[in-house]
């Protein structure tokens, strides 16, 4: 793996958890009292997992997994 790519991914891997607690910490906020802590909290995630799901199908070359051997 060269450096380049290790950084592109260290970016990426951060600023996705930032993206997806962000998502989820606002969802949360705004439906615990109705929905409870934990079914808010996947409600959060929810479109995070599904923006994922649609890059990975989109760009499936920049998402394979790619062994350095």
């Amino acid at each position: 793996m060269t450096l380049k790519r290790t950084i592109y991914t260290l970016a990426f891997v951060v600023l996705g958890v930032i993206l997806g607690k962000f998502c989820q910490y606002g969802a949360v906020a705004l439906l615990q009292p109705r929905m409870g802590f934990t079914t808010a909290s996947a409600v959060g995630l929810a479109p995070f997992v599904m923006a994922l799901i649609v890059l990975k199908s989109r760009y499936p070359r920049y998402f394979a997994f790619r062994s350095g051997r």
